[in-house]
């Protein structure tokens, strides 16, 4: 149940696909998991500072719970709060679904996989012959 989504560029109009929906994701997982690196690996580093700075006042999770609410919005927008699936293009279409029946409108048309066009039936064309009609002492 896909909503055709058009997204107008200033020279094309791009039908969102399931290839391009896909790569998306998949963008979105990995910048998420680069995040989560970055976060553990600052976090070991501020772990160990701490231990060599200041053994007695535990400082570096100040830090850390700023960047970990970060962290965890970044994953809710990524995989969506656990049990309820992502809140992404699939939820928004099915609102949108819902407001347009609301309306007493039907649902946008879904993208065709492939154009279909009608055979024509036409005569063959006369070609000309290969023959010429002229001598050669004809042309200039």
């Amino acid at each position: 149940m896909v909503i055709n989504q058009k997204t107008s560029t200033p020279n094309q109009t791009i039908v969102n696909d399931p290839v391009r929906i896909a790569r998306r994701r998949a963008k979105a997982k990995r910048a998420y998991y680069i995040h989560l690196t970055s976060y553990l690996t600052v976090g070991g580093f501020l772990f160990i500072l701490n231990i060599l700075t200041d053994p007695y006042y535990w400082w570096f999770f100040w830090p850390l719970l700023g960047w970990g609410i970060g962290l965890v919005s970044h994953y809710l927008a990524v995989f969506g709060v656990p049990g309820m699936g992502p809140l992404n293009e699939e939820w928004e279409d099915r609102q949108t679904e819902k407001e347009l029946q609301k309306m007493g409108l039907h649902r946008l048309e879904e993208p065709r996989d492939r154009l279909e066009l009608p055979q024509i039936d036409k005569e063959p064309v006369a070609r000309p012959s290969s023959k010429s009609n002229w001598g050669d002492d004809d042309l200039v």
